[in-house]
């Protein structure tokens, strides 16, 4: 039941993303992808509402939240890239992948992302397709409560990296105040906190959404085994100030530092 929905949902993802891909291709530039990430929830959330034609308090709900995650996210990093030459990530990569750069470039960071962005987006496509309604209201608040804390995790720890970085310090200077203070990597935790959060929420309108949890385990995985933590904690580890930062300072889930 409802496979046809899915597939079809998996399809206009699918779409959306290789259709960016084309100017990527067009531009040599495959940071593009990353700008597109936010928007891709986006269109992945309203493309499982068009297919199933409902538009109810679930649905309005979760597009809220998918709506101000995902334009939040991909305005910062179009901010972030404007002007700029592709990422060294994907620089790096094309380099390496030689005469196979376009078709590469295509399956393993364009179409990867796409079959990411439907995985994490798997209790979003279930609400999105499926009549629902809230049966455990209080599910619902404290979820609600607990993704405006992720966001704002989130949103102070990118504002406060982004002013860190403008400041003029010593080259090997570290980022240890505000919520940096008590984790290194305040903005991936509320990032994951909001996927753990939106899971809860999509519980408050019953348990047989309970499969999904698949979408908050991959982001969180992303974050801390894939691209988030170890590509970051990989350049800075060489760092002596940040290994003794990394000493007194919880790596993702916050807490009090730790004396040394």
């Amino acid at each position: 039941m409802y496979l046809i929905e899915y597939l079809t949902v998996a399809i206009i993802t699918v779409f959306a993303f290789s259709t960016v891909y084309l100017f990527a291709l067009k531009f040599k530039n495959n940071s593009l992808a990353d700008i597109f990430w936010g928007i891709g929830f986006i269109i992945t959330n309203f493309a499982a509402i068009a297919v199933s034609g409902i538009f109810k308090s679930p649905q309005i709900i979760i597009s809220t939240l998918v709506i101000i995650w995902g334009l939040r996210i991909s305005y910062r990093i179009l901010k972030r890239n404007v002007n700029k030459p592709e990422d060294f990530r994907y620089a790096n990569w094309r380099k390496n992948w030689g005469s196979k750069a376009n078709t590469r470039s295509y399956t393993d960071v364009f179409l990867l992302q796409s079959i990411l962005c439907l995985i994490v987006c798997t209790p979003i496509i279930y609400v999105g397709l499926h009549q629902l309604q809230i049966k455990y209201i209080l599910l619902i608040i404290i979820g609600l409560i607990g993704w405006v804390i992720g966001f704002l995790f989130e949103t102070i720890g990118d504002q406060q990296l982004d002013k860190f970085k403008k400041q003029k310090h010593d080259k090997n200077s570290v980022l240890d105040k505000g919520l940096w203070r008590y984790t290194r990597h305040p903005n991936y935790f509320g990032e994951s906190m909001q996927w753990w959060f939106v899971y809860l929420i999509v519980l408050s309108f019953g348990f047989s959404a309970w499969w999904t949890i698949i979408g908050p385990i991959t982001i969180t995985f992303l974050l801390l085994k894939v691209s988030g933590v170890p590509l970051l904690e990989k350049k800075m580890i060489l760092d002596p100030k940040y290994k003794e930062y990394m000493k007194k300072t919880n790596k993702f889930i916050p807490g009090k530092p730790k004396t040394t």
